[in-house]
């Protein structure tokens, strides 16, 4: 005995072994406590139901235990550790004389706890005591999990609602993401206005199950005209690389429609590469969308080497053009009718201004007389532009051809 007082000095016994629901999963019981002196010392057992640590938090949080849990890191393993209890900590297990008790049970006297029996004290199979630990590590924040997702952000603009939320719950399914922490795991990926939708729903939405989250995500983001697909299945290759080429189109497609067939996105590809470039382009060798890359790989290696950058360059430019939407609105918007015949009255007449034959009179000090018949003869000189003609404009006018 030691010469320290040990009257209110007590010993608890803890060992690490295999769940008895999962031989995988090691755990550490509390075994027993032990007083040393009085007329109830002994070592008192806990019973099988009572020995888990998540009975015991008070005793756990205390600095020695919790120094005899961390020093635990292998299967088979006996710790114990002498201490002295604090009042609020006492009360769990002793009662107002002493007795020992847990949970209101009174405990019984038991014998020492060896090494050998510590693998087999809450199971049948004897574990080895050189078995490493199998400890189920705690759960790292969401936040945390979700960085190690590889989607990109939602993009309203950019990104297919329907396709981009099911890699989003491809995801949370590979980082074992609940069912009901989706929602608060969908707000990390959004961004503008997406994020305020998120805001707004989280205010007014009743059903707050994932279920729910689901609906209203695919019903305001998913795009309800034909705009989309019709610019995937009009994209055709103008210049520049015939693989980028393939691979936008194939990916507009896929975008537009995931149930298409292999063989009607193979025919699109083909359809919008020019004829002496699809005519190269073997039947026998482009059955599968690989195959088709292959081959247009191939026949781009094949391409003469000799040709200026500065037309590539203009093509590319002129390709951009044309697959843009925003800016065939900007080239557009550059036709625009003659502002002095408007301000005159005569709305809707396309020609320059520095030609215009109301200005020339103006500055002459003649007035121009609108007659019927002079004015069918002016309308003759005008010339409507449309996309149509602009295209083949940007199509023929100084560009090499392919």
């Amino acid at each position: 005995m030691s010469s320290i007082d040990e009257d209110d000095r007590v010993r608890f016994t803890l060992f690490s072994t295999a769940d008895s629901t999962d031989q995988k999963t090691t755990v550490i019981l509390v075994h027993s406590v032990e007083v040393f002196s009085g007329p109830n010392a002994g070592l008192y057992g806990f019973a099988l139901e009572h020995r888990y640590l998540k009975h015991h938090k008070e005793l756990c949080d205390l600095p020695v235990i919790a120094g005899v849990i961390r020093s635990m890191k292998h299967r088979g393993q006996i710790r114990r550790g002498i201490l002295r209890l604090t009042p609020e900590v006492r009360k769990l297990y002793f009662d107002e004389d002493e007795n020992v008790v847990f949970k209101g049970d009174y405990l019984e006297e038991t014998e020492k706890l060896e090494k050998s029996r510590a693998s087999t004290a809450t199971s049948t199979t004897p574990v080895a005591s050189t078995t490493p630990i199998v400890v189920t590590p705690p759960r790292k924040p969401l936040q945390t999990i979700m960085k190690d997702a590889v989607i990109p952000k939602f993009n309203e603009e950019k990104s297919n609602a329907s396709i981009w939320l099911e890699s989003f719950e491809k995801e949370c399914e590979r980082l074992i993401v609940k069912e009901d922490e989706k929602p608060q795991a969908l707000k990390l990926f959004l961004e503008g206005s997406a994020l305020d939708w998120y805001d707004t729903n989280l205010i007014l939405l009743e059903d707050t199950t994932w279920q729910s989250w689901k609906t209203e995500f695919v019903e305001n983001f998913t795009v309800k005209g034909w705009t989309q697909s019709k610019y995937a299945i009009n994209f055709r290759y103008i210049g520049g690389g015939l693989s980028e080429y393939a691979r936008k189109k194939l990916k507009l497609l896929a975008e537009t429609g995931k149930t298409l067939p292999d063989e009607w996105r193979i025919f699109m590809v083909i359809a919008g590469l020019p004829d002496n470039i699809s005519c190269k382009i073997k039947i026998d060798r482009a059955k599968t969308v690989n195959g088709l890359i292959g081959e247009i790989s191939q026949l781009e290696k094949q391409t003469p080497k000799n040709q200026s950058s500065k037309s590539s360059a203009k093509v590319t430019s002129k390709t951009e053009i044309l697959n843009n939407q925003v800016d065939k609105k900007k080239f557009q918007t550059e036709i625009r009718p003659c502002r002095i015949c408007e301000k005159a009255g005569k709305p809707g007449r396309f020609h320059p201004e520095a030609e215009c034959f109301l200005a020339a009179n103006a500055k002459s000090g003649r007035t121009f007389v609108n007659t019927n018949s002079k004015q069918k003869n002016f309308e003759k000189i005008v010339k409507v532009t449309n996309n149509t003609e602009i295209e083949d404009v940007l199509n023929n006018d100084n560009v090499p051809k392919n």
